[in-house]
């Protein structure tokens, strides 16, 4: 598929929203026929990195991090985890931590039904951990983080333009 180079210049704009920008950019990459072979070998690659950012600052804003954790994929955690380290996004992934000392070990359980058992016991000093850990990002990183990603999109533009030219 061919993208005019106007659209392309429009995505990498210095006046584009960078959530917008990151999102129009993985629903692009989604209809590439690479991606079931390509998209998750290897968390270090950039549309990856940009879709654990996304998926987890999406269900922080959708619910904070009790919703996160619901919602989460078997092995999600270590994903978001690595791609916070990979965008550069020290604060939110000591938030992402501190969130999971709810857990034993430190760590949300890679079984969705134990994690969901877990977070259905809860009680108040745990619940509320997770109320500040979400007034954290809300209050001070959510806009920082943000423009955080977009810088990373601006890093790897010539390697997400590469693949986001495909037939």
């Amino acid at each position: 598929m061919r993208f005019s180079q106007l659209y392309i210049d429009k995505l990498f704009s210095s006046d584009a929203d960078p959530t917008d920008c990151v999102g129009q950019i993985l629903n692009v990459a989604s209809c590439n026929p690479k991606l079931d072979k390509e998209f998750y070998d290897g968390i270090g690659h950039p549309l990856c990195n940009l879709h654990f950012f996304t998926y987890y600052t999406a269900e922080l804003s959708n619910g904070g991090h009790y919703q996160f954790y619901f919602n989460l994929e078997e092995g999600g955690y270590e994903f978001v985890f690595d791609a916070l380290t990979d965008l550069g996004m020290l604060e939110l992934k000591a938030v992402l931590t501190q969130s999971a000392s709810v857990f034993k070990l430190n760590k949300p359980p890679i079984d969705i039904q134990s994690r969901r058992s877990v977070l259905n016991s809860l009680k108040s000093p745990a619940l509320q951990l997770l109320n500040s850990c979400d007034m954290v990002y809300y209050d001070d990183l959510m806009d920082r983080c943000e423009v955080k990603a977009k810088a990373y999109m601006h890093q790897e533009r010539d390697w997400i333009i590469d693949f986001l030219k495909f037939d």
